[in-house]
C-alpha cells in the first residue's frame, strides 16, 4: 500500500493521532492529507468504529460518516504518483457509550 496519512502540508506520516481530552457528545476536528507514493485508480477510507468518525472533502462544510467495511469504504477517488489530497475529520462519541480506546482509520486500495 502506498497511501500515507500525513500532517497537513508536512512530510511527517501519522501513525496515530492522540486526543488528550474529549468532551462526550462534542466534535473533535482535525485536518490530514492523504499522499500517494504511486498511482492508484481508487482509494477507500474506512474506520474501525461505527458512527463515530466522519470525513469532509470540502473543509468541513459537510461530513460523511465513514463505513466500517474496508471493502466498501468511502471513495477518495484516483491518485497520481505524488498527489496529495486534504481532508477534515470529525470524531464524535455519543453520550452514554464507551469512550476509551483506539479508533482506526483504514486506507485501502479499491478493486
Amino acid at each position: 500500500m502506498a497511501l500515507l496519512l500525513k500532517h497537513p502540508h508536512g512530510t511527517m506520516e501519522w501513525r496515530y493521532i492522540y486526543i488528550p481530552w474529549y468532551r462526550v457528545g462534542t466534535d473533535y476536528l482535525f485536518d490530514a492529507d492523504v499522499e500517494a507514493t504511486c498511482a492508484h485508480d481508487t482509494a477507500l477510507l474506512s474506520t474501525t468504529e461505527a458512527d463515530r468518525v466522519y470525513v469532509s472533502v470540502n473543509g468541513g462544510a459537510s461530513y460523511t460518516v465513514l463505513p466500517t467495511d474496508p471493502t466498501n469504504g468511502y471513495d477518495l477517488g484516483a491518485f497520481t504518483a505524488g498527489q496529495r489530497k486534504s481532508y477534515r475529520f470529525k470524531v464524535n462519541i455519543p453520550s452514554g457509550t464507551h469512550r476509551e480506546g483506539t479508533y482506526g482509520l483504514v486506507i485501502g486500495e479499491g478493486t
